[in-house]
């Protein structure tokens, strides 16, 4: 299955997921920084790309949103671009489903 087939198939399976929070996969962002103190962003990517690059690399998730967490915006991690989503545990379910269904 091509990147592009499976970003597709990725961003439905999410779209229905995320359907109780009114999310769109490709403009909520998982954010990660190096520590709370200083809040230095490491890593960015839509929950759309965070599933794309997990099935690809058939890697299952370990979220635990204590340095990350879901924003509006890519490489923020301003409180005021958080976003209402799924806790980690759901996160974590949601993706791992999308891989198994995936690969």
């Amino acid at each position: 299955m091509s990147t592009e087939i499976i970003r597709e198939k990725a961003r439905n399976l999410l779209n229905a997921a995320l359907e109780n929070w009114n999310l769109n996969p490709d403009a909520v962002y998982l954010n990660g920084v190096n520590n709370m103190t200083e809040r230095l962003v490491l890593s960015s990517l839509s929950l759309t790309e965070e599933a794309v690059q997990r099935t690809l690399e058939k890697d299952l998730p370990a979220y635990s949103y204590i340095n990350e967490a879901l924003f509006s915006v890519a490489y923020s991690f301003a409180d005021e671009h958080r976003v209402e989503g799924p806790d980690a545990e759901t996160l974590k379910r949601i993706i791992t489903d999308i891989i198994h269904t995936l690969s």
